[in-house]
């Protein structure tokens, strides 16, 4: 809760011309997925419409988190539910992480395949 808590006030205390309304969004939402992990894929589908809005794609891997733990549900597969799950949102986690420590890194703002789909 504390990093829900965190983000929501980070991009309260923003500046609007700076952060645009679906890149705050899209932290909002995305910090909320890390923070509840939730194990039903259709929760993801806003997610998935904030990244492609937004030109952050690394998040798409947040909204795919879900899916390995729905699967295990049906399935006979070996292991705990909740490790499958904890890991699988580490790994979402570690992606959004790298891919926006290395947009920083080379000082792009947008992905290059945002720019693709937004023309």
């Amino acid at each position: 809760m504390s990093v829900l808590a965190a983000v929501t006030a980070a991009v309260m205390r923003s500046e609007p011309s700076r952060v645009p309304v679906e890149r705050a969004a899209l932290w909002l939402v995305g910090a909320a997925f890390l923070v509840a992990t939730p194990v039903q894929p259709w929760y993801g589908i806003l997610l998935v419409a904030l990244a492609i809005l937004a030109g952050r794609l690394e998040w798409l891997a947040v909204a795919a988190a879900g899916h390995p733990v729905y699967v295990s549900l049906f399935t006979d597969l070996p292991g705990d539910a909740r490790t499958l799950r904890v890991s699988s949102y580490t790994v979402a986690a570690l992606v959004v992480l790298i891919a926006t420590l290395l947009r920083r890194r080379h000082g792009t703002h947008a992905c290059p395949q945002a720019a693709i789909v937004t023309g």
